[in-house]
């Protein structure tokens, strides 16, 4: 369906443009050369096979990993056919192209920008960066070293190893974790840190876990608010676990804070 839905606009104006001459394509198609041939058939089998393995083994598949095939479609249309475009198709195409576009860009993106700052996104993508720079904040006042390694819920940990200006080294997320489920003593010895939004609780008993294992280490919570163009929007609660490296110093052994306290510290 969302494939269709992303065809649907093309295709319409190819009906449009074609009007008439749509009663050509079965011949035009049949006189197509092998090589366009065969590209209709890779152009289907692009498709067709991902969505039916898809049904077949129960998975679930956007239709983003398929539209590299849509494009086939469109040098189709432009070499198999035997007649060409009049002047008048493809400059009011080119009006409503750009007309599409720049309304896209000026009124549609800004409206779902500020809709989304108010009310945001499942995986909590409003406040990657907000995050990322509050947890590296935290780890300076804890050590002068840089933020070597960063786990915790996947998309939350990548986008901290991008926006931190430490550009820590992103683990893999928390269920495919090491053999036990568990960082390595050498990983966490050179410094490491773990982020998790507060609803999440496998996450957070993960880092429970971890936090048994490390002995040294500062706990957090983390109040992060999004912002739009200086607007404040909605807030959400992330914990971090943070595992100074050895010998820098930066916290006795054992020593977690207490939420209530890291609350108070929030801004």
């Amino acid at each position: 369906m969302g494939l269709l839905a992303a065809m649907s606009v093309s295709a319409v104006s190819w009906v449009l443009i074609a009007g008439t001459r749509l009663k050509q394509f079965p011949d035009d198609f049949a006189a197509m050369n092998p090589g366009l041939r065969l590209l209709f058939y890779v152009a289907v089998g692009t498709i067709a096979l991902p969505v039916l393995i898809s049904l077949v083994m129960g998975t679930d598949l956007p239709s983003l990993w398929a539209l590299q095939g849509l494009f086939l479609f469109a040098i189709l249309v432009v070499c198999g056919t035997n007649y060409s475009i009049e002047r008048f198709y493809t400059v009011n195409l080119t009006v409503v192209v750009a007309g599409v576009a720049l309304t896209a860009v000026l009124v549609a993106a800004p409206t779902h920008a500020v809709y989304r700052n108010d009310h945001g996104y499942e995986e909590g993508r409003n406040f990657y960066a907000q995050a990322a720079s509050r947890l590296t904040r935290e780890w300076r006042e804890l050590t002068d070293e840089p933020l070597a390694a960063v786990s915790g819920d996947d998309s939350l940990a990548f986008a901290t190893a991008f926006y931190s200006p430490d550009h820590p080294h992103h683990v893999r997320p928390f269920e495919d974790q090491y053999p036990g489920g568990l960082p390595h003593k050498t990983t966490l010895e050179r410094g490491w840190a773990a982020l998790c939004f507060r609803d999440q609780d496998d996450c957070s008993r993960w880092m429970d876990s971890v936090a048994g294992r490390a002995g040294h280490f500062m706990k957090r919570e983390l109040i992060i608010q999004a912002q739009l163009w200086g607007r404040p929007g909605l807030t959400r609660e992330v914990v971090v676990l943070m595992v100074p490296p050895r010998g820098s110093g930066a916290a006795p052994e054992g020593i977690a804070d207490d939420f209530s306290a890291s609350r108070r510290a929030t801004e």
